[in-house]
């Protein structure tokens, strides 16, 4: 009896690595795309279900298939970096935010750093994109909404300037929050010229001569490499 309890754990040991290396097999065939990949990684999954790599791929293979919400509901619950980096950009073409966050997790994990910041960006790029065919329609306030909420950025502040520039009101509150936007850009990067730029436009609008010749000559500088 007791041999036959022996042989059965290592007749289950057998059938299972060898399940989990056919896995191995129709996951590879499915990458080269020898098989049609979706039906290769269900079939990988099928056969060796513990292994996370395979529903990682299928979603992979979904997002390139513009099915972001069936990559998502694939990777959503495992818990390792890899899978929340595919969750965050399924996450991201669904137009949902703070999935991303999930990376946080894993803060040692440099592919997971990487990673985030790159979402983020991506993230910013879209909003950024968003608010200005926002004010581009003739909708300012809306698209400062949209704006304030992207991460910060240099391009969000100067978007953000930029509209209150040319945005009808209040002229000189409007002109304050503009340069209190090109500020915030500018502690980020110092040497970026288009926000000097738009500040001594800001200042010549406002009448303060002696902004803009600061401006003026500190653009001078920017431009011979002396600042």
């Amino acid at each position: 009896m007791l041999m036959f309890s022996v042989l059965s754990v290592y007749f289950a040991y057998q059938a299972k690595d060898y399940a989990a290396d056919r896995a191995m097999v129709v996951a590879n065939l499915s990458r080269s795309e020898t098989l049609n990949p979706v039906v290769g990684f269900k079939a990988a999954m099928l056969l060796d279900p513990a292994n996370p790599e395979y529903a990682r791929d299928l979603a992979i293979q979904y997002l390139e298939d513009s099915q972001p919400q069936a990559a998502y509901d694939l990777v959503q619950n495992q818990n390792d970096p890899d899978s929340a980096i595919v969750a965050s950009y399924a996450s991201l073409e669904m137009d949902r935010g703070g999935e991303s966050e999930r990376l946080n997790q894993w803060p040692d994990n440099q592919r997971a750093k990487e990673q985030l910041e790159l979402i983020q960006k991506l993230k910013t790029q879209r909003e950024l994109a968003f608010a200005k065919e926002l004010y581009e329609k003739g909708l300012p306030e809306t698209a400062l909404r949209v704006a304030a909420n992207s991460p910060a950025s240099i391009s969000k502040e100067l978007l953000i300037a930029q509209i209150y520039v040319n945005k009808p009101g209040n002229r000189e509150e409007d002109l304050t929050k503009a340069l209190e936007a090109v500020d915030r850009g500018l502690k980020i990067d110092g040497s970026r010229t288009s926000l000097h730029e738009l500040k001594r436009t800001i200042f010549v609008i406002q009448g303060n001569e002696e902004g803009a010749k600061a401006e003026t000559e500190i653009l001078e500088r920017l431009q011979t490499g002396k600042l």
